[in-house]
């Protein structure tokens, strides 16, 4: 949805985007089948989309979500 939009935006710059909006919403479809059942946090994940090495654009999102100081 939102965040996804705002993500990509984010990354964007005069029509050129690093990021593909369908391509990081169906990876993000496609990691939370893919997740084990269990409750995990942001660390979690990240380790997890890490060690299977597929979501590449999930995995920087996720750097950066953990990196960036929420006020």
């Amino acid at each position: 949805g939102n965040c996804c939009t705002n993500f990509v935006k984010t990354f964007s710059h005069e029509n050129k985007f690093d990021v593909e909006l369908n391509d990081f919403i169906s990876a993000l479809h496609v990691l939370q089948i893919t997740l084990p059942d269990d409750l995990m946090s942001a660390t979690k994940i990240l380790q997890f989309v890490i060690a299977v090495d597929c979501y590449l654009d999930v995995s920087i999102a996720y750097r950066i979500l953990i990196t960036v100081s929420v006020s």
